[in-house]
């Protein structure tokens, strides 16, 4: 039994007839099993080449159908994806940007924090300090010049620093009023004198 290359036997071929011609009737570019003849070959040729031809062809044709229609499923899919992704993204936004949100405010409520307690163990010492009678004895003295009875009290008076004298100071230059300026500018610049007033 004879096939060309991509026909499935039975698919429209007829077996061989013992004794018969082995080429199937009325149908060309079928090869036969015994030796062509001259002029056969030639036409063999032909139909061959124009049987690749047109398989090539319808080939190409169907590889195109296909493409054509993997072509908008394709887009269809690459759009619903897209989609999709812009959904979650805008689902995610919000809940997304609170989330900083409440970081940054926790961030800076222990930057606080660490500010007060850094404050508190300051006040406590403070506190501590005043709690002692030496120290708040030593802080009148200091602050308000308080005395206890029977001590004695000195009093030093600092005379009073040299003034500058005019020499080593810069003589302090005039500055004229800005009207005085202003009435300046609007003199005649030929002569440079003002204009009587």
């Amino acid at each position: 039994m004879s096939q060309l290359p991509g026909r499935r036997a039975g698919a429209g071929a007829r077996p061989a007839r013992p004794g018969g011609p082995t080429r199937s009737a009325g149908r060309p570019g079928r090869r036969s099993t015994s030796a062509p003849r001259a002029g056969e070959k030639s036409a063999a040729r032909t139909n061959s080449g124009a049987v690749r031809r047109s398989v090539k062809l319808s080939a190409g044709r169907a590889v195109a159908a296909v493409t054509a229609r993997r072509g908008p499923r394709l887009a269809r899919q690459v759009a619903v994806l897209g989609a999709v992704f812009i959904a979650v993204a805008l689902v995610l936004a919000f809940p997304f940007q609170s989330y900083l949100r409440a970081q940054q405010e926790l961030r800076a409520q222990r930057a606080s924090e660490a500010q007060m307690q850094t404050q508190l163990a300051a006040l406590t010492d403070r506190k501590a300090a005043l709690e002692d009678p030496d120290y708040v004895k030593a802080q009148a003295r200091r602050r308000l010049q308080l005395v206890q009875p029977g001590d004695t009290v000195y009093v030093v008076h600092l005379d009073k620093p040299p003034v500058a004298t005019a020499s080593a100071a810069p003589a302090p230059v005039a500055v004229d009023p800005w009207y005085a300026k202003l009435w300046d500018t609007l003199s005649d610049p030929a002569t440079g004198s003002a204009p009587t007033r």
